[in-house]
């Protein structure tokens, strides 16, 4: 099974945010949505992943969407991507889910959302680190790996 991931930023540098654009696809089957997140939050995230191994108290997680009123929970995730430890011999899983945004912004439930959670190794983790990482400095705006599932 050959999975590809693909992510777009449009940096807002006078905000100091990116609208990151998210889209994965295997075979038929693939998912796509967007939401705005700081630059330095991605660094973080690029950083996180870059980390071998993982650090078990700050598991790779990259979050999206609608936040309440004091940004410190989110109402409606739009994008969320992580990565966790899977097993004892160095695999990964990658979890992506990608959600639509509702209309009403009091609808915590999706009824439009796609994921998908897929075995991947340290070396493809750290392709989509240095692609996270140099689209939040600017250096290009998307960038895709393809991986098939370990």
């Amino acid at each position: 099974m050959s999975i590809e991931l693909t992510m777009r930023a449009e940096i807002d540098a006078e905000n100091d945010s990116a609208e990151l654009f998210v889209r994965f696809q295997e075979r038929k089957f693939s998912g796509e949505s967007s939401a705005w997140i700081q630059v330095a939050r991605l660094r973080q995230f690029a950083s996180q992943l870059a980390k071998y191994p993982l650090d078990d108290n700050s598991l790779p997680t990259l979050l999206g969407g609608y936040w309440d009123s004091t940004g410190n929970c989110i109402d409606q995730e739009h994008v969320h991507i992580s990565v966790r430890p899977s097993g004892n011999l160095g695999t990964l899983s990658l979890f992506v889910q990608l959600t639509m945004p509702e209309d009403d912004t009091f609808t915590k439930i999706s009824k439009r959302s796609a994921s998908i959670r897929v075995a991947i190794n340290y070396e493809k983790i750290g392709e989509v680190a240095k692609g996270v990482l140099s689209m939040a400095d600017g250096a290009q705006e998307e960038f895709s790996v393809s991986f098939a599932e370990e």
